[in-house]
């Protein structure tokens, strides 16, 4: 009898358990918040001049501060009874505002992925071709503002070209061309860099490591932060790429960069939470 091991499932059910990770993904970070805001403010006072410590620690408050608004939404549209006027247009406004506060969080997204890559050649250049420079951190933390606006402009610019399509006035295969630039683009932005950074940053731990005694412990704790946090950031891209893939067979920008920045809305506050308790599972006063 011949017989042939059927693998054709293996696909959906990795993406299956992808969307499932997901979900206890999130589940996690809400377990270990109160862990974190502890450890944090247990911490306060030597880690308020630490600019990227505080910059990820707002981030956090932001994302639970977007699934507080999320919930509250939908609660909304669940009291208000559904053939009622008032519930369509509260379906309007509860959508619109996801979206945008979806879209805000897609950008710090990217600006994360930005800014720990930036980390690792800075601090690459740093200590492997021992060149002097002023603080680093600070001058990154003062790009956010000018990457903001370079990366929305990029999306209103499409935008833009988009509408000028549907009134005639810009070709299709023009267009074309410009959403596959910009989709090679999203996907160097959201998965290579990511990938990249930990692998740049390994380097710059070996050596730091290896010159422990000439370096402080709030020093080297900076550099743990940065590096445990850029390998986890790669750990969940991973994890969630088959989710990611999955909606990629639709050959649909929009549902793949959706299912993307829901994956990376799930997993950043986690990432951030873990990294910060794990430098800090040393500390005695924890315990």
């Amino acid at each position: 009898m011949n017989t042939t091991l059927d693998l054709t499932y293996i696909p959906d059910l990795l993406s299956y358990s992808s969307g499932f990770l997901l979900e206890v993904f999130f589940f996690i970070s809400c377990l270990i918040i109160p862990f974190y805001f502890y450890v944090h403010n247990l911490n306060w006072h030597k880690e308020k001049d630490f600019p990227i410590v505080q910059f990820f620690y707002k981030m956090v408050l932001f994302s639970y501060f977007l699934f507080s608004t999320f919930i509250l939404y939908f609660i909304v549209l669940y009291l208000i009874v559904r053939d009622s006027q008032a519930y369509k247009t509260s379906v309007i406004i509860s959508f619109s505002l996801i979206f945008v506060e979806s879209y805000i969080f897609h950008v710090i997204q990217q600006i994360i992925h930005i800014l720990l890559f930036l980390l690792a050649i800075a601090n690459s250049i740093k200590y492997l071709l021992t060149l002097k420079f002023s603080n680093s951190q600070i001058f990154l933390l003062n790009l956010v503002k000018k990457l903001n606006v370079v990366l929305i402009s990029k999306d209103f610019l499409l935008l833009f070209l988009c509408y000028l399509n549907s009134i005639q006035y810009f070709s299709e295969n023009n267009l074309q061309s410009l959403l596959s630039y910009y989709m090679i683009l999203l996907l160097f932005l959201n998965i290579v860099l990511p990938l990249l950074t930990p692998l740049i940053y390994i380097p710059v731990m070996i050596v730091t490591r290896k010159n422990s005694h000439q370096h402080s412990q709030q020093h080297i704790y900076l550099h743990e932060y940065v590096f445990f946090q850029s390998c986890l950031v790669m750990f969940f891209k991973l994890v969630t790429l088959p989710y990611f893939l999955s909606n990629l067979e639709y050959n649909c920008a929009s549902t793949s960069m959706l299912s993307m920045s829901l994956a990376d809305v799930v997993t950043t506050p986690l990432i951030i939470q873990l990294s910060y308790l794990k430098c800090n599972i040393h500390d005695s006063r924890f315990w």
